[in-house]
């Protein structure tokens, strides 16, 4: 009983600020709603009309090569960072000090450390005498698969997400060239189409749905 008194505080904020709100946007989300009226039920007027529109499919566009920047370029140039950093090359802690300050850690770096000082010891260790780049494609990536997981998730999720960077700067523009999702329910909500917004909000999240199982899916624990 002590267990659940203490997990109660955490469940009460859950369904009050994350729970509620999306099962709000969900059910929103197939009515005419100003924000004013009450919700008026539609079916699925809005994702017809979402799917329809062509800036709906230039940004579904713009998702799909931005994610792939972020899922190759953006998460391998910071694997060749941290491989980098590992053989400890002049200036490596100027360089990790820029760049490897972790915000997501999967495994303990302890374990890592130990992992890495028992495989590679130059006397009784698995792999001594390895060349840097079978050592890097046969111990170095397999280890580092569930950090590049999180990386990956993390950067095409950031994208889908995407609002500040397009809205201080093109806003969508020039024409639909840059539009994306968050924009268009931007536009939606300053147009009081609440539910028109909500329907955007609920692709959103299938699309970051998606995204973590084929992620999952892809790169194997």
């Amino acid at each position: 009983m002590g267990i659940y008194a203490f997990l109660l505080p955490s469940i009460l904020v859950f369904l009050l600020f994350c729970f509620v709100p999306i099962l709000t946007t969900v059910s929103t989300s197939f009515t005419q709603w100003d924000g004013y009226n009450p919700p008026r039920f539609n079916g699925l007027l809005n994702y017809i009309r979402l799917f329809s529109r062509s800036v709906f499919l230039i940004s579904l566009r713009n998702l799909f090569w931005w994610s792939v920047i972020a899922g190759t370029l953006h998460v391998g140039f910071g694997v060749l960072v941290a491989f980098l950093l590992y053989r400890r090359p002049r200036g490596w802690k100027s360089v990790r000090a820029v760049f490897m300050i972790p915000n997501v850690i999967s495994i303990s770096p302890a374990a890592w450390a130990m992992i890495y000082r028992f495989m590679f010891n130059n006397e009784f260790g698995l792999f001594n005498g390895a060349s840097a780049r079978r050592t890097a494609w046969t111990i170095d990536l397999p280890l580092c698969r569930f950090s590049i997981r999180t990386g990956v998730i993390l950067s095409v999720t950031s994208r889908i997400a995407m609002f500040k960077a397009i809205f201080l700067t093109t806003r969508g523009g020039p024409g639909d060239d840059t539009m994306n999702i968050p924009i268009i329910l931007f536009r939606a909500v300053t147009d009081m189409n609440y539910g028109y917004a909500n329907a955007a909000a609920v692709v959103m999240i299938l699309l970051g749905i998606i995204t973590m199982w084929a992620v999952n899916k892809g790169i194997r624990a």
